[in-house]
């Protein structure tokens, strides 16, 4: 009767922790963006950082035409010398900006963007897949294009 009732403790016991994961479980709503971060994208940011090592770890939330203008860049013959950045509606749209790197013979950096109404906060999540066993290192700048951002909500980066 003993190990019945032990029994009947632990499964009582799981079934109260899964419940309590459901009922604290964070209720995040998935965002759709606009990824500008394509090098194949003519109408994208790709070359905006690309050279820049003063964007390396920053964070960006761009909200006005006036911070998106201030954005400093510095591009040298080649590639992205006919770069002309994209015009953007901010009073539809907030830019989120983040570098992040990896190394290996290719990386792909996944990106979700999260929005916690209850704690009115927005969360960019960037994750670097790295494959291959090379040291070659990769820096690259992660642009996405989102609903305008409340005035009340805090942006997250993760980067991971």
């Amino acid at each position: 009767m003993k190990r019945g009732l032990w029994i009947f403790i632990i499964i009582l016991a799981l079934v109260a922790v899964a419940i309590a994961y459901v009922v604290t479980r964070p209720n995040y709503e998935v965002v759709e963006y606009q990824d500008l971060s394509q090098a194949d994208d003519p109408n994208g940011l790709f070359c905006l950082g690309l050279y820049n090592s003063d964007f390396s770890g920053k964070e960006f939330v761009i909200n006005t035409q006036e911070e998106y203008s201030a954005l400093q860049y510095d591009i040298p013959d080649g590639f992205c010398k006919d770069f002309v950045p994209p015009q953007i509606d901010f009073t539809q749209k907030t830019l989120l900006g983040r570098s992040a790197g990896g190394s290996g013979c290719t990386i792909e950096f996944k990106k979700e963007v999260l929005k916690d109404a209850e704690n009115k906060k927005i969360i960019f999540s960037i994750k670097v897949i790295e494959q291959g066993s090379c040291e070659v290192g990769r820096m690259s700048m992660n642009w996405v294009l989102i609903p305008k951002v409340p005035q009340d909500y805090a942006v997250k980066f993760l980067v991971t």
